[in-house]
């Protein structure tokens, strides 16, 4: 009697472990498939990948220069509708968080070309493919340089890109 339970407890654990293998496998196929499928979504839409390469802050903490480079397939020119927000702790020590408006709280200085050569931007430039341009913010309230500084760009198709600026050199 009691090698039979053993025996049948074996069974039956063996049976767990193998049925939990299995669906534990199925759960990270699909999960996995999904993934590849979201990202094959968004290469479709030709949704640009965006990288903020540079952030630099003022002295005064009142302005941010950042350069964002265009790394997908989609031109970038409808600057009214990207978002640029920004979150910092002021100079009084109250956490801010911001949506600058385009061409009230900031605009874009210059488009670097692929080849390096770097274009005053006019209004109606679109920036290609592997083109940066250089954006030139004003801060409602004076940023404190002794806590991190975070920028966050979105653009005409949702593309987003985020840097933390963390103190050191300061410009101006």
């Amino acid at each position: 009697m009691g090698f039979s339970t053993v025996t049948s407890s074996i069974i039956i654990f063996s049976s767990l472990i193998i049925s939990l293998t299995l669906i534990g496998s199925t759960i990270l196929n699909s999960w996995y498939d999904m993934a590849i499928a979201v990202k094959d979504n968004g290469d479709l839409e030709g949704k640009p990948e965006l990288l903020i390469t540079m952030v630099n802050v003022s002295c005064s903490g009142d302005e941010i220069l950042l350069e964002v480079r265009n790394n997908g397939p989609s031109i970038l020119w409808d600057f009214y509708t990207a978002d640029l927000i920004v979150a910092y702790i002021n100079i009084v020590g109250v956490k801010n968080s911001y949506l600058l408006s385009y061409r009230n709280d900031w605009r874009i200085v210059y488009i670097k070309t692929l080849y390096g050569k770097t274009l005053n931007y006019t209004e109606g430039m679109g920036v290609y493919p592997g083109e940066s341009i250089l954006i030139n913010a004003t801060l409602p309230s004076p940023a404190s340089l002794d806590n991190p500084i975070l920028v966050i760009f979105v653009d005409q198709h949702g593309s987003v890109a985020y840097h933390r600026w963390y103190g050191g050199a300061c410009y101006g």
